[in-house]
């Protein structure tokens, strides 16, 4: 089962036409975030398949209530930390 963790949160927008019809999305309001969507009953299997098409390119990190495109250079360390 996935795991959410402490922020900064790193996303990538997708249309919801790429998730199955099963899986739904649960708009979470805590800590002041207006922004944070969480898909559920999705199948590891229909995840992978998922990301495995978007771009990095696309990595969005949200960061003290501003959504701002992820910059490997800026940002790498601080996440590199927080995982490890």
């Amino acid at each position: 089962m996935p795991v959410v963790v402490g922020g900064p949160i790193i996303f990538w927008p997708f249309s919801m036409d790429a998730l199955p019809e099963e899986a739904l999305f649960n708009q979470e309001k805590s800590n002041d975030d207006e922004c944070h969507v969480n898909v559920k009953d999705l199948s590891n299997d229909d995840a992978e398949i998922i990301i495995k098409k978007l771009p990095l390119n696309k990595l969005m990190v949200c960061m003290n209530s501003s959504i701002l495109p992820f910059d490997f250079d800026e940002h790498y360390l601080k996440f590199r930390d927080i995982v490890n």
